[in-house]
């Protein structure tokens, strides 16, 4: 494994209501099993980060694109 892909961590891309949002994997989870429609109605996408790519993300600032 290169340390490129070393320093990479597994984030979640949620899609709610055509807004996607990035987010831990544990915090994609808690959404969903709380959420009040199937769990499929979210689509879901891995995305691999650093840690820094992942706090510049505008959604980690509180803004949803």
């Amino acid at each position: 494994m290169t340390d490129k892909k070393r320093d990479k961590h597994r984030y979640v891309r949620v899609v709610i209501d055509g807004q996607r949002c990035t987010m831990e994997p544990r915090e994609a989870e808690a959404l969903i099993s709380s959420a009040p429609i199937e769990a499929d109605a979210y689509p879901l996408q891995d995305v691999w980060l650093t840690r820094a790519e992942f706090e510049a993300l505008p959604e980690f600032q509180g803004v949803v694109k």
